[in-house]
């Protein structure tokens, strides 16, 4: 057997596995829309589905630039204190959104430690609770695509845009066209992940398709 047809038989293997990977994930999807579809979704079931579509929209755009500025600043500086930023970005992702919920619940309700200090603020309820608290749990995963892309910036592209004083042309040739796909990507996980997310929304009294 030559070198072309290993890489061919290769190639058909992978092709194969992947079509394979594909129909394991979207089996269940399928059977469940099969099943569902006499009575799925009905007019609650529409309300309801826009609450989520709705929600995953308001987090991605949220989670995705929130994320993307805390990587931009966080790669732009380089030093010690960015790579401890690194490490502390990690954090929201270990814990659960409806836990996260319900500390600020209880950080901003009535008898949390913020009263203490003569501070009130509104306890985050509805959609706009949903958004604060599900972008701040999915805001790292851009922060961290994001900073995998600027780790791979060409370096040389921006020591020219430095040496030529044009820092406008470094962000829209150089900075925005490398980071773009990954805070995409980033934005894209965080818009999946709001939408099969129930609990939290559940917690601030915003209903979502479940």
């Amino acid at each position: 057997m030559n070198r072309r047809s290993r890489r061919g038989s290769r190639s058909t293997a992978l092709d194969v596995g992947a079509a394979g990977a594909l129909v394991l994930a979207l089996a269940p999807f399928v059977w469940l829309a099969l099943q569902g579809a006499p009575t799925w979704p009905g007019a609650r079931g529409v309300g309801l589905l826009g609450h989520s579509l709705a929600l995953g929209l308001a987090v991605a755009a949220l989670a995705g630039l929130l994320g993307t500025g805390a990587a931009v600043g966080i790669a732009t500086r380089g030093d010690g204190l960015a790579r401890g930023a690194r490490a502390l970005f990690l954090l929201p992702l270990l814990a659960p959104p409806y836990a996260v919920a319900v500390a600020w619940s209880s950080l901003l309700g009535r008898g949390g430690p913020l009263q203490f200090f003569s501070v009130t603020l509104p306890s985050p309820t509805g959609l706009p609770g949903a958004v604060f608290v599900l972008a701040g749990t999915t805001a790292p995963l851009v922060t961290l695509f994001v900073l995998a892309a600027l780790d791979d910036l060409d370096p040389r592209q921006v020591d020219a845009a430095r040496i030529h004083g044009d820092p406008w042309r470094l962000w829209t040739h150089g900075v925005l066209p490398q980071i773009g796909p990954a805070a995409g990507t980033g934005a894209a996980l965080a818009f999946c992940l709001a939408l099969g997310e129930h609990a939290a929304p559940a917690l601030v009294q915003f209903p979502v398709f479940a």
